[in-house]
């Protein structure tokens, strides 16, 4: 009774968070006064990409990272809506579900379950800040916080049980959600994070994880979960049921996580000290170009 007691709680809190910033929101026609906090930050990030990247690798780790499209350029635009990826650069409910893998696969290496699910919820609200605040991405940290707490609170079905109350709250509250493309990649890339990780987490320990000084590899598990979970919906709104899109996707969402992290630990790398961010953006060129090459080469094959 105490966990879900302690779930209600968070998801009234969450809840009144969300309500706060969507009026917020209206209010102002543009974004929240809270977001202003870190607009100069956004901003910081935005130029260490366009300075250590080429476009277009900049403008595609931009919108992956932070959903920032401005910097897109016509004919790449083209190529992502062909190619039937142009959801990548979107902020999404996959994008934050991506961003608290990351983070809680990072967090649990130092850490015990609850630290590492504070630590990550709070890295999912500071994210919510540098997206501007978008409804979707809101709404997605607001379950995947639930879930999390829910999760850290027991193991198996509580997890499981907390997705489906902060579901069936939002659907009560506004019906017309559950036809939002972002709402529905939220709810699956959360079911993927909640019923797929731990089995495939638990396959990677059995067959390779490997330990270094007591420490177990940074396991990305729920990234991939969120992937395999969200790419049935991807594929229907953003690849029209195309072949090409089929193989497009199935080739490309893979590197995504994978863009994001070493695209974040660029753009930190960068606020820290200039020359580490340059040498972190080697590998993240590299990375990011072959997304780019993959992108550019499935419109021409149609």
């Amino acid at each position: 009774m105490r966990w879900r007691i302690i779930l209600l709680s968070c998801l009234l809190l969450g809840r009144a968070v969300f309500n706060y910033l969507v009026t917020q929101t209206h209010q102002l026609g543009s974004h929240p006064q809270t977001m202003d906090v870190v607009a100069p930050l956004r901003s910081k990030l935005v130029a260490i990409a366009e300075a250590n990247l080429p476009e277009p690798e900049s403008a595609l780790v931009l919108g992956i990272v932070l959903g920032y499209k401005s910097s897109l350029g016509e004919r790449f635009y083209q190529a992502l809506v062909e190619s039937g990826t142009l959801h990548m650069v979107v902020a999404s409910g996959y994008n934050v579900m991506i961003v608290a893998g990351l983070a809680l696969s990072a967090f649990l290496i130092v850490f015990k379950r609850w630290p590492a699910t504070l630590f990550s919820i709070a890295v999912l609200f500071f994210y919510v800040l540098l997206t501007e605040g978008e409804i979707s991405i809101i709404r997605a940290t607001l379950m995947g916080m639930v879930v999390f707490v829910g999760q850290a609170l027991g193991r198996g079905s509580r997890g499981w049980w907390s997705l489906l109350l902060v579901v069936t709250v939002m659907v009560l509250l506004d019906p017309l959600v559950f036809t939002s493309i972002s709402f529905q990649l939220s709810v699956t890339a959360t079911f993927g994070v909640v019923v797929l990780a731990p089995h495939i987490s638990k396959r990677v320990r059995e067959n390779s994880a490997v330990a270094v000084g007591g420490i177990e590899k940074l396991d990305l598990s729920t990234s991939l979960a969120a992937l395999l979970a969200t790419w049935p919906v991807i594929w229907f709104h953003f690849g029209g049921g195309s072949l090409i899109s089929l193989v497009s996707n199935s080739l490309i969402l893979p590197l995504v996580p994978l863009v994001m992290a070493l695209g974040g630990v660029m753009l930190i790398a960068g606020l820290i000290f200039a020359p580490l961010g340059l040498v972190m953006s080697w590998p993240t060129y590299a990375l990011a170009h072959l997304v780019v090459i993959l992108v550019r080469l499935f419109p021409s094959l149609i």
